[in-house]
């Protein structure tokens, strides 16, 4: 859930600069340090509030050895998280905080951007700096069980590290390609916009003049997406601290997963957390830049078919291209419900311009961006759940695979996945029936491996359901494109003079101008 909101924070950014981006700038706003101070204080209260909801969750821990303490406080920072994004958008389009930070520095390309989200950001920080010392107690809990089952044992972190590790692997895996990508649609943007000389004022030139102009930015922006989604890869595997998994016998059986499934990738790579997670995760839209990421916690402490298990989960993300899948899903739903957003504006503003309701327009705008947001969010998760259900049948299947003449699902592959998504919540001391927005629960994922029993291999009933999410995604995203491209195409045919003579065409009828 914390991916989204860190995508919330930047949405409402891009929300407030669309009337920017249309040329509707306001007037001038001069710094004021009271309205920075207004912005500031909320963030700091809630802050406040987590670090004492945290601390009596420790003293009840030391008291009572209460592990009802410790969903307590997760749930008091999961909430925080959620009010910190509602504080952002109050400070944004009714603090005037963004305007704030132009005022003091400029508007330059994403550097704004970055500084008005640091204070949600700094605030979900310390949430963790106030979550380190429960999460220090059950590390502390764990090490006689470590000891008699003989895993390796890791040091605890210190409160630096923990803070440290969960911006690096929780924030910066959202935010560096989030600011990359943000960073070149504003530098497209001024280069569309450009009025001087040379090949980028050629271009530019060409483009607005140009009866797809609309079209030419989508596909730049587009462009500039796949490119970032390519080399994130790359970035993240230096940002994790990630390193090749070593030749052996596990490395072979776990390449012989990928072998099976029919998917190639770069690199098997073990994730350095120190010990602090067990986690897979499939990087990378294509086989040259594809990575798998293991854990270095999971590849200690779970019994190899597990791991194997695991493996082939994050193998069917990659198989059935779930990544680029989900970032379609947001567009296209944010899309879709800006389209409808605009037919309502349609409807409603002669209405109110009749009624004399001149802010109708500013509170469409508020309330559209809150709408949108939200069916987005609500979209991905629902696709986000159905897309992981897929990824543990896909493991079912793998697994079933190993022998060739088998078609169906077998006990022993249900039983292997089911065993490993246990595992790795009693590890994560995560409950098993804790319901989580992308994922769902781990019990309800359970319950669904257990139905693919006995069932063929090629007509698994979640397969079925991908197809069709798949599908709708597609009539989404040309619903979207089609809205955005043909009006504008219609608007330059019919603002164009009918029987102008092209430039380039020029010189070939030159001697009419002589003709009688």
């Amino acid at each position: 859930m914390l991916q989204l909101w860190l995508i919330a924070l930047l949405a409402i950014v891009y929300i407030h600069d669309e009337p920017v981006r249309r040329g509707l700038e306001g007037a001038p706003v001069e710094f004021s340090a009271a309205k920075v101070a207004l912005v500031l204080v909320p963030y700091l209260v809630l802050a406040g509030v987590v670090h004492l909801a945290c601390a009596a969750a420790a003293r009840e821990m030391d008291r009572r050895g209460s592990l009802r303490a410790v969903d307590r406080a997760e749930r008091v920072l999961s909430l925080s998280r959620g009010l910190t994004v509602l504080l952002h958008g109050a400070a944004v389009f009714s603090g005037g905080w963004l305007e704030q930070v132009r005022a003091a520095m400029g508007n330059w390309i994403m550097l704004d951007e970055i500084v008005a989200v640091l204070p949600p950001l700094l605030t979900i920080v310390a949430g963790w700096w106030s979550y380190y010392p429960i999460e220090a107690r059950l590390r502390e809990s764990m090490w006689v069980r470590v000891l008699e089952e003989g895993h390796p044992s890791y040091p605890t972190p210190s409160r630096w590290q923990f803070v440290w590790s969960n911006i690096r692997h929780q924030m910066f895996f959202i935010l560096i390609p989030l600011v990359l990508i943000g960073a070149w649609n504003e530098e497209w943007r001024r280069i569309l916009a450009h009025r001087g000389e040379g090949v980028l004022g050629e271009f530019a030139r060409w483009v607005r003049e140009s009866p797809y102009q609309e079209p030419i930015q989508l596909v730049g922006q587009l462009g500039g997406v796949l490119i970032v989604l390519a080399i994130s890869p790359l970035l993240m595997r230096a940002v994790w601290d990630a390193l090749p998994l070593e030749p052996g016998a596990l490395r072979d059986r776990l390449m012989s997963v990928c072998t099976r499934a029919g998917v190639r990738i770069r690199g098997l790579l073990v994730w350095r957390t120190h010990g602090t997670m067990l986690n897979g995760v499939a990087m990378g839209l294509a086989a040259p830049l594809r990575y798998i990421l293991l854990t270095d916690a999971l590849l200690d402490q779970l019994p190899e078919r597990q791991v194997e298990s695991v493996m082939a989960h994050e193998v069917g993300h990659a198989k059935y291209h779930h990544i680029p899948w989900i970032l379609c899903t947001l567009l296209a739903s944010m899309g879709l419900a800006a389209v409808a957003l605009f037919i309502v504006a349609l409807v409603i503003g002669p209405i109110a311009m009749f009624l004399g309701w001149p802010a109708v327009d500013d509170v469409l705008q508020v309330l559209g961006g809150i709408v949108m947001m939200l069916f987005a969010i609500a979209t991905f998760g629902w696709v986000s759940r159905q897309f992981e259900w897929q990824a543990d049948a896909f493991a079912a299947k793998v697994i079933s695979r190993e022998s060739p003449a088998n078609s169906v699902v077998t006990q022993e592959s249900v039983d292997s996945m089911c065993s490993a998504l246990e595992a790795v919540s009693r590890l994560n001391h995560m409950p098993m029936n804790r319901w989580s927005f992308r994922h769902g629960s781990m019990t309800t994922r359970q319950e669904r491996l257990r139905t693919l029993v006995g069932m063929r291999l090629d007509r698994l009933p979640i397969d079925r359901t991908c197809r069709w999410i798949k599908t709708g995604i597609i009539v989404g995203m040309a619903a979207v494109m089609f809205s955005i491209a043909v009006p504008g195409l219609a608007r330059s045919i019919v603002d164009r003079p009918r029987y102008e003579i092209p430039d380039w065409y020029k010189p070939r009828v030159s001697h009419l101008e002589d003709a009688p």
